[in-house]
């Protein structure tokens, strides 16, 4: 009746669980993501590109299972969107592993929680959740290379340890942007020779839509080692 009125009402998003404490595959996953695209003040989100459906899907999931909240999604009009949720307990998660408010680009680093972890499945989900947000699988041609690219000259150190002890040798450099506003340096590992390429996306990857797509069309046409 109200409704019929012209009478709207917020949807309240739902408590589903207390917070996921113990740090498992899926927990370290969501804090690779949010490592690399997520923001956390009076609120908390994680940006997933337009062309990311499933990543999105994901992203959703976890939130639900792992933070234990009903989470909101806004849509940006720059064909990207944003996995929202304003509830204190969420926030508090982040806090408890050491991701600042505000600003993080050029100071985020891997939580400790999950450097001290002997649990390979750990870094594992980590590596996935950050190369998901802030890697690329870049081809041309049979040559294919993973890179990760970030501001944060700790996070991009980390990770590399990380996939270090998963057998991983990524290389690295610095360099300084020169387009537009941004004039930071930037921190880029990568991987380059085809069977660690390979190796990486079928054991660590990407749940990146974007990277699986190119790196499926590019599999398609190399010959096999």
């Amino acid at each position: 009746m109200l409704h019929r009125k012209g009478v709207r009402f917020r949807h309240v998003h739902a408590i589903l669980h207390p917070v996921v404490r113990k740090l498992n595959f899926e927990a370290a996953l969501l804090l690779g993501l949010h490592a690399g695209d997520g923001h956390l003040s009076d609120s908390w989100g994680i940006s997933v590109g337009g062309g990311d459906s499933e990543m999105l899907k994901a992203v959703f999931g976890l939130v639900e299972s792992i933070l234990g909240v009903e989470p909101y999604i806004d849509v940006r009009k720059d064909n990207y969107f944003v996995v929202r949720s304003a509830k204190d307990q969420v926030r508090q998660y982040f806090r408890h592993y050491g991701f600042p408010c505000g600003k993080k680009a050029g100071t985020v680093r891997v939580p400790e929680a999950v450097m001290e972890s002997a649990n390979p499945r750990i870094w594992t989900g980590f590596l996935r959740g950050a190369f998901s947000s802030d890697g690329s699988f870049w081809y041309k041609g049979g040559w294919g290379q993973c890179r990760f690219e970030v501001s944060s000259p700790q996070f991009r150190d980390g990770f590399i340890e990380l996939a270090r002890r998963l057998g991983f040798a990524f290389r690295s450099y610095d360099y300084v942007h020169t387009g537009g506003r941004n004039k930071l340096p930037l921190h880029l590992a990568y991987l380059g020779t085809r069977v660690e390429v390979r190796r990486w996306m079928e054991s660590v990857g990407s749940i990146s839509d974007t990277h699986l797509r190119r790196y499926h069309w590019w599999k398609s046409r190399i010959r096999p080692e």
